[in-house]
């Protein structure tokens, strides 16, 4: 079953609203204590100085992480996550949800494919 957290009240009651069977929490602290054995994996998207405690909460417990970008800020933090997941033997990964889109998969494709030529430079912003 689906577990959600978030502390804004309002983008949490419209996720509740699209997964009425989901369990609701403020605190991702509460919520994996509480619920930690019902969780397989978590996806954490909180905001950028959390990402690190959370995503070695949820690995320490034997859960596989998704983690928005950045994973950490040192390379200390990184290495302590690295060696948890391994002790943990649980998959993570890091990476931007945005990427995870059909549209942006598919464009991705069609430049790899050459269907516009060899790509000089690319201007993002």
């Amino acid at each position: 079953m689906t577990k959600l957290c978030d502390i804004d009240s309002n983008r949490l009651a419209k996720a509740k609203e699209r997964y009425p069977a989901a369990s609701t929490f403020a605190d991702w602290r509460v919520m994996l204590e509480k619920k930690g054995k019902e969780i397989d994996a978590v996806t954490v998207s909180t905001p950028d100085h959390t990402h690190f405690p959370a995503s070695l909460a949820a690995i320490r417990l034997g859960k596989h992480v998704y983690c928005q970008k950045p994973l950490t800020h040192t390379v200390w933090e990184a290495r302590t996550l690295a060696n948890a997941a391994r002790k943990a033997r649980v998959a993570t990964q890091m990476g931007n949800q945005a990427m995870s889109e059909p549209k942006l998969q598919r464009e991705a494709e069609v430049l790899k494919a050459g269907a516009i030529g060899k790509i000089q430079e690319i201007h993002l912003w």
